[in-house]
């Protein structure tokens, strides 16, 4: 189940691209030609914003580093193609002119910290982000530290150390509760619906289905909180209501409660995120569970063909899910 430790990316790059433009050129707010409207077409226009990004690279609107930081977002959120948009991170990471502005360094430690976890390589993923909550702490930057905290415990669950993946898992959660209460910022409420993804996903897997489902209702409250947070970009809630929905689909059905399995289903195929790829991924297990086999076989189907003619295939969500 990966239904609910998507967003994460899509979070650090929203707050990566939304930065202001540094001095090389201030554009004009409706202008295509700034981070705010590549981040904005990103995910449906990925080929058209690498176009606009070469020519503001062309025109010397905008700093080398912060043009690769740009590249690294779209071939992440509209590509698929996270080795690429590493190398990129990477790239941006080592300019000096990167390293003046702690807030962008932070968030680039995130972002690479995220790209090499879903590429597999646990070692380097935990050792960005020792690196970014070092930086988190001279800055006081509890959120993101919390992030980075999250994904040491991820890193190591995915190399085996379960006791030990907890401890940070359960560290970075209590962090951000108190990061998170009284909240109106979306951002900071969501890291903390992330975290509990992660929880829940992690009971899911280790079959311990009541913990995961006894986890539920302080999910609901934080969709609540959600939701009525004012600056929330569109789309993002219907997504994050995907996820819950298809992953206690799952976790009902497996837990021999059909009807709420169904009803659960039912709520996600509502969302207009259950049609986009990554809805296809989320039913494979209600799927399977429910032994509904040959849909599942032709989800998975149409998943790998997407992966592998469009997308980049080392990674983990193809890795994990579809081989």
């Amino acid at each position: 189940m990966n239904y609910l430790y998507r967003l994460i990316a899509f979070v650090c790059t929203l707050a990566i691209v939304s930065l202001t433009t540094d001095n090389y050129a201030q554009q004009e707010p409706d202008s295509v030609y700034t981070r705010e409207y590549i981040e904005q077409i990103s995910f449906t226009e990925p080929h058209r914003a690498l176009k606009l990004i070469d020519d503001m690279e062309a025109r010397r609107s905008m700093s080398p580093s912060r043009l690769d930081q740009m590249r690294s977002t779209v071939y992440q959120n509209g590509l698929d193609m996270y080795r690429t948009a590493l190398s990129y991170s990477l790239t941006a990471y080592h300019a000096d002119s990167l390293h003046r502005h702690s807030d962008e360094t932070l968030l680039l430690l995130e972002l690479i910290t995220d790209q090499y976890y879903t590429t597999g390589n646990y070692t380097e993923s935990t050792r960005y982000a020792i690196k970014g909550i070092e930086l988190a702490k001279q800055t006081g930057d509890k959120n993101s530290e919390a992030n980075l905290l999250l994904y040491i415990g991820m890193n190591k669950r995915d190399m085996g150390l379960k006791d030990e993946a907890d401890k940070y898992v359960e560290q970075a959660l209590q962090m951000q509760e108190k990061e998170t209460e009284g909240s109106h910022s979306w951002g900071a409420v969501d890291d903390l619906i992330y975290i509990y993804g992660i929880k829940i996903t992690y009971a899911f897997e280790d079959r311990k289905y009541r913990e995961a489902i006894s986890l539920l209702p302080r999910y609901e409250k934080l969709m609540e909180q959600f939701k009525a947070c004012p600056d929330i970009p569109d789309g993002v809630y219907d997504m994050r209501r995907a996820n819950v929905c298809a992953a206690f689909a799952s976790i009902f059905a497996e837990n021999g409660q059909p009807d709420k399995a169904a009803e659960f289903y039912r709520q996600f195929e509502e969302t207009d995120y259950a049609s986009t790829q990554d809805g296809i991924q989320m039913r494979f297990d209600y799927l399977i569970a429910t032994g509904r086999y040959r849909e599942a076989l032709q989800a998975i189907h149409t998943d790998k063909q997407y992966w592998k003619e469009q997308a980049d295939t080392v990674n983990y969500f193809y890795l994990e899910y579809d081989l």
